[in-house]
């Protein structure tokens, strides 16, 4: 259930993001910025599925084919979620005014960066 949760939370993160980087990247002064947040928050996407799927378990006790299967878990899901949160965001269109683009874009990195914090506490504690 809590993988699902997680699931759920990324994935309409990477929409969000999705969204405010089409409604920013055009009238940015620096372009591909946005683009960065959005690979910053997959990068936090796949390092919580990595984590989530057992990856820092089995790195703990060295069995390392199941960290470079919870690996490709993590990064594969990543790739799949990005580019479809992006399909998505390309075909609904929010309107977004820059101002609020530009805070959808930092409450996601922080709501990302917490869910990942939370994570790898939950990670710690099935490894002690």
């Amino acid at each position: 259930m809590q993988l699902a949760i997680l699931a759920f939370v990324f994935g309409l993160l990477l929409f969000l993001m999705s969204a405010a980087t089409l409604a920013l990247e055009p009238v940015s002064e620096f372009p591909g910025i946005w683009r960065l947040a959005l690979l910053l928050l997959a990068g936090l996407h796949a390092t919580a599925g990595f984590l989530a799927i057992g990856g820092a378990v089995a790195y703990a006790q060295a069995r390392w084919g199941d960290v470079a299967r919870a690996a490709a878990a993590g990064i594969g899901a990543t790739v799949v979620a990005t580019l479809a949160a992006f399909y998505l965001a390309t075909k609904v269109r929010l309107g977004l005014a820059p101002p609020t683009a530009i805070s959808i874009v930092i409450v996601s990195l922080a709501a990302g960066t917490l869910s990942t914090g939370l994570v790898m506490f939950q990670a710690r504690r099935n490894t002690l």
